[in-house]
């Protein structure tokens, strides 16, 4: 884990998306190759706006690739100004593209009012916005913002710019397509997208239990991968239980990477949820007869979920909890639940 800082139509009846075209595999294999090299984050961008309940059918199978980012960059700025009613009046007659993009902009500075607006607009954007140079680094910055608000705002874009309704009849269509055995790209994408589906609370125990089938049964690692993604979006405990299990017990390390920074800091869980991983974190860098890369990922997350800075020396860090555990958890039970370890 690489500092353990995240490094990811109108059909009617519905029916299972069509056979991705080639050109579209090819470039979804030309993307993968490049995820070793470049930190990658694709917005599939061929949505169609509609009427119906499903109003596009993506066809693109490539979910954001869940290449290791850059440690978070704090950067301290003094926030703009919130927004004014002259401010919305003028944002609201821009291009929908531009809109969106000035909208995440302030939320990312924890402006209040435009991340209301935006969530108010993301009908609008289905299918229209697009992933610009500058909307891609403002949603890099949104799924990692210190404001889970912002983060699930994250969720409302990915869906809305691949055309997505956010409603119940997505979530079967998306659960439909993710049975064909014979296409793990295709499996991936599904997944991902349910995730987003769930994270904004459509059907969120019926996201749950789809995702948490694949990361168990599905014999191919990429698909496990990407439902253990999925699951970072439902900011549940069970959620939060299912991404340490899976960090503990996947065969593939790839995928145990994921999910151990989806327990430490991505994700859309709060701070006290993820202070309760901390026992069981401190457990395996204790166990001497556990997996090395697994001792070195549980000191990096517990420093991630705690701020402290310690040796990875599981006596320090025992210490360290039993004298101060109780009172890092009282800190962040006083915190806002919407404001995490983030930008």
């Amino acid at each position: 884990m690489q500092n353990i800082q995240d490094q990811i139509g109108n059909p009617a009846p519905i029916e299972p998306q069509n056979n991705v075209p080639n050109w579209a595999i090819a470039a979804f294999l030309l993307a993968i190759a490049a995820i070793a090299a470049v930190p990658v984050y694709r917005i599939v961008q061929h949505a169609r706006q509609g009427t119906s309940s499903i109003s596009s059918i993506p066809k693109t199978v490539t979910p954001a690739p869940a290449a290791s980012l850059p440690a978070v960059v704090r950067r301290p700025q003094q926030p703009p100004p919130q927004l004014s009613d002259e401010d919305e009046s003028r944002i609201l007659a821009l291009p929908l593209q531009q809109q969106a993009e000035e909208l995440l902009q302030r939320s990312l500075a924890h402006d209040v009012r435009a991340r209301e607006v935006l969530e108010q607009q993301l009908p609008q954007f289905k299918g229209v916005v697009r992933e610009s140079p500058n909307m891609k680094q403002l949603m890099d910055r949104a799924q990692y913002s210190g404001d889970l608000r912002v983060r699930n705002v994250y969720c409302g874009l990915m869906l809305a710019m691949d055309g997505w309704n956010e409603d119940a009849q997505a979530v079967t269509m998306l659960v439909d397509r993710a049975k064909n055995e014979n296409d793990s790209q295709q499996r991936a994408y599904d997944l991902w997208f349910i995730g987003l589906l769930g994270g904004r609370g459509v059907e969120p125990q019926q996201v749950h239990d789809v995702l948490l089938g694949y990361t168990q049964k599905d014999p191919d690692a990429y698909v496990r991968q990407w439902a253990t993604e999925g699951l970072r979006f439902l900011g549940t405990d069970q959620a939060l239980d299912d991404e340490f299990n899976i960090f503990v017990s996947d065969p593939s390390f790839t995928v145990r990477d994921r999910a151990g920074c989806n327990v430490s800091d991505c994700g859309n869980f709060t701070r006290k949820q993820r202070m309760r991983m901390l026992p069981k974190l401190l457990e395996i860098a204790e166990d001497p007869a556990a997996n090395a890369q697994m001792r070195s990922w549980s000191f990096l997350a517990m420093q991630e979920i705690t701020d402290v800075s310690l040796t990875p020396d599981a006596k320090a860090w025992r210490q360290w909890y039993t004298e101060h555990g109780a009172e890092k958890m009282a800190q962040f039970e006083k915190l806002p639940e919407w404001q995490v370890r983030g930008e």
